[in-house]
């Protein structure tokens, strides 16, 4: 049997940790990106509202000037709901991890209690974050709808969106993605073998593409909903992986209190 390379393993591990924290601080790391990449304004432009509407438009902005500008950051809620799915996968590789430092008796009672407690309290966020962005999901197509005074509130609240921040973010999630990949093809070739962790990292793979396609395909008033709509997928995604890990987990768990 091919032996661990645990330098790359190790260095994997890492690199999943910093997709982690990525995502967590997406609002910060984004506003940061943001004065670097989009020197140039990614603000709604006249342009992109309604001709009918421009004009009471002009005179909202002109009054809250300093909400328009706080608004123009907005990171959206796609990036942030990627940490369901890819917590899952930091899961896995902590167990695996932990498997390779302590007594394989106390992993096996680990393992089991871990996965299990982990997967239900992503699988209770995974459910709340789910409702929380259906509901502002309907909120703005109520207010997108409701021309014309609806729509001149969905576009002093939602209308902007940092997509080119978003963009260069989701760049850097991607890019760690595929190295975190190859770290651990590297680490072992057996990793292959495994369809589960397989399957879960291109789950993850997937969910960032979602996200990025679907902020690029709209024009930007309309970025905010299908930023929802990409939220909604993720976290339905890892609704999934949560309840395949928690059902996993229950034998062990079994196990574990049979032997105590």
């Amino acid at each position: 049997m091919q032996e661990l390379r645990r330098p790359f393993f190790y260095a994997a591990f890492v690199v999943i940790v910093i997709i982690i924290a990525v995502e967590l601080g997406s609002a910060p790391i984004l506003s940061l990106i943001s004065s670097a990449a989009n020197a140039g304004g990614q603000a709604l432009e006249m342009s992109d509202v309604p001709p009918e509407l421009q004009a009471d438009f002009a005179e909202a902005r002109a009054e809250n000037a300093d909400k328009f500008q706080n608004l123009e950051s907005n990171p959206g809620i796609g990036i942030q709901y990627l940490i369901i799915i890819d917590g899952i996968l930091m899961l896995v590789m902590g167990l695996m991890l932990a498997s390779q430092l302590i007594p394989q008796d106390t992993y096996a009672r680990l393992q089991g209690c871990a996965s299990c407690l982990v997967s239900l309290v992503l699988l209770i966020a995974s459910i709340i974050m789910i409702i929380m962005a259906i509901v502002v999901l309907l909120v703005m197509v109520t207010l997108l709808l409701a021309i014309p005074f609806g729509t001149l509130i969905y576009l002093a609240l939602y209308g902007f969106f940092d997509r080119g921040g978003a963009a260069v973010a989701l760049g850097i999630i991607m890019t760690l993605k595929i190295v975190f990949c190859v770290l651990l093809v590297l680490a072992q070739q057996r990793f292959l073998q495994n369809r589960f962790l397989i399957l879960l990292a291109l789950s993850s793979l997937i969910c960032t593409f979602i996200i990025s396609f679907l902020h690029g395909i709209v024009p930007i008033i309309l970025v905010s909903i299908t930023d929802n709509i990409s939220g909604i997928c993720v976290a339905i995604c890892g609704l999934i992986w949560a309840v395949i890990v928690l059902i996993g987990a229950i034998p062990a768990v079994v196990r574990s209190l049979g032997k105590s």
